[in-house]
């Protein structure tokens, strides 16, 4: 008995470690194409704090070259604080990408980005902190599914703007899904538990990990969820979604967001 004992017990460490390792590996790999993505960012904003007199058509070409750099920026803006010596008239220059072109705009003269309906302006502004959004779909004619990161950047310590990339999501998982394990699945929730990313795509930004548990009337899912939009790393053994099979689950914090990744 004691001998079947340790080598199930032997084998369920195993499975947790292979997975834990899985999981966290998984996790940088996302964590990695997100943080080459928000260095645009940054280094827009590190330009603009050395440069804060920069004419209008440079800033247009910054933001332009930003999407050049990488593929996963669906579009990136410079947006400026109102400033009363202009009558606090907003500008923000802003470059994205329509069925292959680069288009650019003045967000300002579009919306008021300061209207605290915008999350890269609001939390980034209220806090003077760089933020990842939540994922969200830029409603158009591609539906663009993605999340911004801000960086803010000032002039003599005021607050000046903000510098944002936006990812496009669906393109990430394209990028790094060849690195994916066929035989798992992988999910990632915001720290709301809404699906990022999920087998069903059709889960996406319309179900969450806590509307499963409650649809499935299935407490262990709840405290899985608990757990990933806490921020801590585990692994679990439950049952399935939809069954009775026992599956282990382990999940991670995506490092440098506010997201968590789980294989089953």
């Amino acid at each position: 008995g004691v001998g079947v004992y340790q080598i199930q017990l032997h084998s369920h460490l195993d499975v947790e470690d292979d997975m834990t390792r899985l999981t966290q590996h998984y996790a940088g790999v996302f964590s990695g194409f997100l943080r080459e993505a928000a260095q645009i960012a940054r280094s827009t904003a590190a330009i603009i704090e050395q440069n804060p007199h920069i004419p209008e058509h440079q800033l247009f070409a910054q933001v332009k070259s930003n999407l050049r750099q990488n593929e996963l920026v669906y579009g990136s803006a410079i947006a400026f604080a109102p400033d009363p010596e202009y009558d606090n008239e907003l500008f923000a220059p802003y470059a994205y990408r329509a069925f292959g072109i680069i288009r650019t705009v003045d967000i300002g003269a579009l919306s008021d980005y300061t209207s605290d309906n915008w999350q890269w302006w609001d939390i980034a502004e209220e806090t003077e902190q760089p933020i990842w959004t939540d994922p969200y779909f830029e409603e158009g004619a591609e539906n663009i599914f993605m999340a911004t990161y801000s960086h803010p950047f000032f002039y003599k310590d005021k607050f000046m703007g903000v510098a944002t990339v936006d990812v496009q999501l669906d393109v990430l998982e394209k990028t790094v899904g060849d690195d994916f394990d066929p035989n798992l699945d992988l999910f990632i929730v915001t720290q709301k538990g809404d699906y990022v990313f999920h087998p069903d795509a059709a889960q996406i930004m319309s179900n969450s990990i806590y509307i499963d548990a409650e649809k499935y009337q299935r407490d262990e899912i709840r405290r899985l969820a608990d757990k990933m939009t806490s921020g801590k790393e585990g692994v679990m053994q439950l049952r399935g979604w939809t069954d009775n099979t026992p599956q282990w689950v382990a999940f991670s914090p995506i490092p440098n967001t506010e997201w968590s990744i789980a294989l089953r």
